[in-house]
């Protein structure tokens, strides 16, 4: 017997030939207390593209057709030049703190030690190590983090089998340092160092952020999915 006019929701079932089977991070996204903090443009290298209040960036990911030899199945492509256009730069307030945050794509099994389970990040300004990670009190042109199964359940997040979890450099560096979430050195700053480089109209400058990553899990055999010559790189614009 069926129902008429009821909707209930139901969880799509994992088909390896069918929905991508890829394992592991797949999105980084910079965003405030209240959601996104930038305007960005639509084309990174078009300072008079469409703006949009979004800052996420898609990993690019190879996948392969069960017809493609090796296939079904993903692996990382070319992520070493990943670009994100801020406007408005030049009116940036220094002090906010940004999160940054990863999706995780989760189709299966996890056990107490699967996940992320590292995370590396190496902030450079025209070619040197800047200060962007850390707190108020000060920052670090590095930060390190993992977010597992096991380390999500000490800050009282559970992850749950065969579903996709996101997770903040704020709690990777908790999870790391062992220090409640709310005193880790784990949010983002722009430096203020930048406007050196803007202080006209039609200035730009790129800050670049350095990602090493590893996941684990049933789904990939136990074996770590590396992410690696990854950079997240802010392309900040002098514009209206």
């Amino acid at each position: 017997m069926s129902k008429i006019g009821v909707t209930t929701s139901r969880k799509t079932k994992f088909n390896s030939t069918t929905n991508n089977p890829f394992q592991g991070p797949t999105a980084i996204s910079l965003t405030g207390e209240r959601g996104p903090l930038f305007t960005c443009f639509i084309d990174p290298f078009d300072p008079t593209s469409t703006q949009v209040r979004n800052a996420t960036v898609p990993f690019n990911i190879r996948r392969l057709k069960p017809s493609e030899p090796g296939g079904p199945g993903a692996s990382y492509g070319d992520n070493r030049s990943l670009y994100l256009g801020i406007a408005r730069a030049q009116d940036w307030e220094f002090r906010t703190p940004i999160t940054l945050n990863i999706g995780v794509n989760n189709n299966g099994l996890l056990s107490e030690t699967d996940g992320v389970t590292l995370l590396r990040l190496n902030s450079t300004l025209a070619g040197k190590e800047v200060p962007c990670f850390g707190s108020d009190e000060g920052q670090a042109p590095f930060a390190e983090g993992l977010f597992t199964k096991e380390g999500a359940e000490g800050l009282g997040i559970t992850l749950t089998n065969g579903n996709n979890f996101k997770f903040s450099l704020q709690q990777a560096v908790a999870i790391t340092s062992g220090e409640p979430v709310e005193n880790a050195r784990g949010n983002f700053f722009i430096p203020d160092s930048i406007m050196e480089f803007l202080q006209n109209p039609g200035d730009e400058v790129e800050l670049t952020i350095a990602i090493s990553m590893s996941y684990v899990s049933a789904s990939t055999g136990g074996v770590e999915v590396p992410l690696e010559e990854c950079n997240l790189i802010l392309r900040l614009y002098y514009s209206l």
